[in-house]
């Protein structure tokens, strides 16, 4: 078994100049790709925006698993071969080669190919899937994540919850960023809450602490907790869960955080006030956030 240290894919708050990739994901456009380039062996179908996985266990090629990577919009640099599980590709002139011998690698072999493509895990994320299939065996309370170390063939559809778990690195804060005051924060409702829950998870805290510590330095700020969501479900339906999330943060400060309540208000926007286009993945990640708004 090998234990990772996760450090940069698990920043769950940020502030409000900073941003960062939340999970990869296959476009339809890169799983068309797929379909025609390696067989349909990982995806098995694309209708109406909706990508299907194979779920028989397979064992990639390396050639395979670069076209499958290509399709995420991902590229291994020329420097990083040395990096991966021997047998996956050799350099020739200065080029890496991939190996066309299909090979099922074992989950922290995996890992070491997934990073150098340049994906960083997510710990939070990785978490959820204990249990469901034997790619994470334990997530310690520091981010140290211990993987397989057994070779494993996955169905397409557990690849892809697998990638899922991995985000591009966080770009750099700049220091200006950081100190202005009173700019208020933004957080990601993918990293604080589980799919459609209000409820805060416990990795996460320490993030809110560090805000109502900010808080509290300034007597006189008033703050509004703001929920938002992305562009996809209905109206009522995302008005609902912004509000509970909005709420849930509120809670959390003033139960835990020890912030007064008449400092705290909370409101949801739902779908009403987007940062970016819900056409994209990305941008709908924007979109899904909970922001602390000073106000005096």
């Amino acid at each position: 078994m090998k234990k990772v240290m996760i450090v940069a894919g698990c920043m769950a708050m940020t502030f409000a100049l900073s941003s960062m990739s939340f999970g990869i994901e296959l476009t339809t456009q890169g799983a068309d790709t797929l379909k025609s380039n390696v067989s349909g062996i990982y995806v098995t179908d694309v209708k109406g925006g909706k990508i299907s996985y194979t779920e028989k266990n397979v064992a990639y090629r390396p050639t395979e698993w670069d076209t499958i990577m290509k399709a995420y919009g991902l590229s291994l640099a020329d420097n990083m071969v040395s990096s991966l599980p021997h047998g996956y590709a050799t350099t020739t002139s200065g080029k890496p080669v991939f190996s066309e011998a299909a090979t099922a690698f074992a989950p922290n072999q995996y890992h070491a190919i997934f990073t150098s493509y340049g994906l960083v895990l997510d710990a939070a994320c990785i978490q959820a899937t204990i249990g469901k299939f034997t790619y994470a065996l334990k997530v310690a309370s520091d981010g140290t994540v211990t993987l397989g170390d057994k070779a494993t063939a996955f169905s397409g559809s557990e690849y892809a919850a697998i990638l899922y778990c991995y985000n591009l690195p966080a770009k750099k804060v700049e220091k200006a960023a950081v100190q202005q005051e009173h700019t208020g924060w933004v957080m990601a409702s993918d990293y604080l809450f589980d799919f459609d829950k209000a409820v805060i998870k416990k990795q996460y805290y320490s993030k809110l602490d560090e805000i109502a510590v900010a808080i509290k330095k300034d007597p006189k700020m008033r703050v509004e907790v703001q929920g938002h969501t992305d562009g996809v479900g209905t109206e009522k339906y995302n008005m609902k869960l912004s509000i509970r999330r909005a709420n849930a943060v509120r809670d959390y400060l003033i139960k835990k955080g020890g912030i007064a309540g008449d400092r705290l208000t909370a409101v949801g926007f739902g779908k009403t006030k987007p940062v970016a286009s819900n056409d994209t993945k990305e941008g709908r990640a924007q979109n899904r956030r909970v922001e602390l708004k000073p106000i005096k």
